[in-house]
């Protein structure tokens, strides 16, 4: 399986809604404290499927500007009934891609086996398999997203086709060949609406500019999940880097990312559990049951109209395996939640992961708590909570102290008990979030030849305001990924204004990075302060800059500068002797992007710039990328992040 191959932008996914709807209606808290099903989602029967060719672009082949080409992979009616249609029995591969369960499969989960639409492809095959494509008038580029649902409707009806539809019976749309971003893209024609468009085949980088490639393969189940999700009536909103209903698994060879809670609360295939006091070591279980509805904890702060949902998202057979387990070798555990709204009747509910922290995400909206990807919650990275919810208490969009915290955290389990604990506080006040003002690596003195000096890094802040002060709390781990952790180093009494961390590494090089909590008296703990870091053993940026023969010991790839950067960054490593050297860059899906170096380098200290552009001259998105040096038959890797 190829994991570089595709993955749907958010940038994309943000224009597949045709239409808008507004509408006064009750507010969230009030449906809410119903505490029943929302009305506002639908369950259709029966989606028809229909499929729709182009004068050039045909189930087979494509016409070029030159001559035809034939796809390497041609798809068979029977490909469709098991990707659409059937039930229980789609994995394994299709077009050399793993895939995990089909369309009626994802419906089937997630409502806990008690929902499952019948999918009737409106087509016969031929004699080789070939199912009867409707062929519209006209080329493919003479489609856009305005006019391709009224011309495939008469293509159709002309074809002999049933299209009606009613409340209970949509209808799909699947266009041959690759998907085209920019003009007939993926929608579905409005919430509770009648019609959803999805593509046949996909590869992301033709798509980018409307093209169709020869090797472009299935497209997998995470668009039609999407705009079916649609046609029930949830809706996404535009306002901020996040989805409503489910975003992930559209790329190849992944599952499509679980309902999000509050929908599968709204349709009937959860319960909530409302927090109204203080409960200690409640436990939050991912319920392993494929019948049994999971429970949130959701807690109204009534002012706002908001809330805070707290569940255990964890890896099933399928969709809920969206990062699969050998991703950074984790398993899953809590998600919060940060949910606002208008009312379920016309509008869906706006959700954002309320731990989700710059630290977390790189593609962030105007809120720092906001993230694009929404099913990566802090704790598969750091086995806690993260700032906006551990241990400080959580804050509302406004970034007022909502006085909500959940505290005491413990880690998922094994695979068979995917349970954790947690505390809910409901009248939280911790102190402000401490400011740190320096870190600086400070080499020992050696005053005999056997005893080592004493190394450490000086870790400096300033005092809280408050009088009620009781300790400072230093934190810090190693790499600026956090894939190992947040780590407490040490504790200092209510006056003190800095730490030495004594428990360093300065052979090789490394690179820690700080942050610091203040408690009061009354046991609460502050939000992380800023972080800052330094390296050990090593001289500054500076210096290695300004005298680049300076003969290292060591192997070493040290922090690029600046970082995060806009528009170019310095990266700087040290070779202790001559080697070949292979230095990449690489996005977070594992994708290359740029060779910065392929070649033989002398002994000493490099510099290489990377000015935000990729192999092919183009400047990539804003985001966080892995530099990755590889020398000798070592690895060592860097994250960077590129400002707007």
């Amino acid at each position: 399986m190829k994991r570089n191959l595709i993955f749907a932008s958010v940038a994309c996914m943000a224009l597949c809604l045709v239409i808008l709807l507004f509408s006064t209606s009750a507010n969230l808290i009030a449906d809410v404290q119903n505490q029943n099903t929302s009305n506002s989602i639908v369950l259709p029967t029966t989606l028809k499927v229909i499929m729709i060719q182009f004068q050039d672009v045909k189930y087979d082949q494509y016409w070029d500007g030159s001559q035809w080409k034939f796809y390497a992979y041609i798809h068979k009616l029977s490909d469709f009934q098991a990707q659409l249609a059937s039930l229980g029995t789609y994995y394994g591969t299709v077009d050399d891609e793993q895939v995990y369960g089909s369309f009626r499969d994802y419906l089937y989960e997630n409502s806990r086996q008690t929902y499952s639409p019948t999918v009737q492809l409106l087509h016969t095959a031929n004699a080789q398999g070939y199912p009867d494509w409707v062929t519209l008038p006209g080329n493919k580029s003479s489609y856009t997203i305005n006019n391709i649902v009224s011309a495939a409707n008469s293509a159709a009806q002309a074809a002999g086709k049933d299209i009606s539809t009613s409340s209970t019976v949509k209808l799909c749309y699947i266009y041959a060949g690759n998907f085209y971003r920019n003009t007939i893209k993926v929608f579905a024609t409005g919430l509770k609406g009648t019609t959803m468009v999805v593509h046949e085949r996909l590869d992301i980088a033709a798509s980018q500019i409307d093209q169709e490639a020869q090797g472009a393969k299935l497209n997998h189940i995470g668009y039609y999940a999407h705009e079916y999700i649609h046609l029930m009536g949830s809706d996404h909103t535009f306002t901020s880097n996040h989805w409503d209903v489910m975003d992930q698994g559209h790329r190849s060879g992944h599952r499509p990312a679980s309902m999000n809670p509050w929908l599968l609360h709204k349709s009937g295939w959860a319960n909530l559990n409302f927090i109204n006091s203080d409960i200690t070591n409640a436990t939050v279980a991912y319920n392993t049951s494929p019948t049994t509805k999971s429970t949130f904890y959701i807690r109204k702060i009534i002012g706002p109209n908001e809330c805070f949902l707290v569940e255990n998202r964890w890896f099933s057979r399928t969709y809920d395996q969206l990062m699969p387990p050998t991703y950074l070798g984790l398993s899953g555990g809590i998600l919060i939640w940060n949910i606002i709204g208008f009312g379920l009747n016309i509008r869906e509910t706006d959700l954002i992961e309320a731990d989700a922290t710059s630290d977390e995400s790189p593609n962030l909206g105007s809120d720092p708590r906001e993230a694009n990807d929404v099913f990566r919650p802090s704790v598969y990275v750091t086995n806690k909570i993260h700032d906006d919810s551990y241990p400080a208490t959580m804050r509302l969009r406004s970034g007022a102290i909502s006085k909500f915290a959940v505290t005491n955290y413990t880690s998922a389990g094994s695979t068979g008990n995917p349970s954790t604990t947690v505390s809910f506080k409901i009248n939280y006040i911790p102190p402000i979030k401490p400011t740190l003002t320096s870190v600086s690596y400070v080499p020992g003195t050696q005053s005999h030849p056997e005893i080592p000096p004493q190394n450490y890094m000086l870790i400096k802040w300033n005092l809280n305001p408050e009088t009620n002060i009781s300790q400072y709390k230093t934190y810090r781990r190693v790499n600026s990924d956090g894939v190992d952790g947040w780590i407490s180093v040490g504790l200092t009494g209510s006056t003190a204004t800095q730490y030495k961390d004594y428990s360093i590494i300065i052979n090789p090089p490394t690179t820690y990075f700080y942050k610091i909590t203040a408690q009061n008296t009354n046991g609460y703990e502050s939000g992380f302060s800023n972080t800052l870091s330094e390296t050990s053993g090593i001289a500054k940026r500076s210096d290695r800059e300004a005298n680049p023969t300076a003969m290292p010991i060591s192997l070493a790839l040290f922090p690029n500068y600046p970082n995060p950067f806009n528009p170019e960054t310095k990266i700087f490593y040290q070779l202790p002797e001559a080697k070949h050297v292979r230095l990449f860059i690489y996005n977070l899906l594992g994708e290359q992007i740029r060779v910065l170096e392929n070649t033989e380098k002398p002994a000493g200290n490099h510099v290489a710039i990377w000015d935000g552009q990729n192999d092919r001259g183009t400047r990539v998105a804003a985001g966080a990328y892995l530099l990755r040096l590889e020398a000798d038959n070592r690895f060592l890797t860097r994250k960077m992040l590129l400002l707007p």
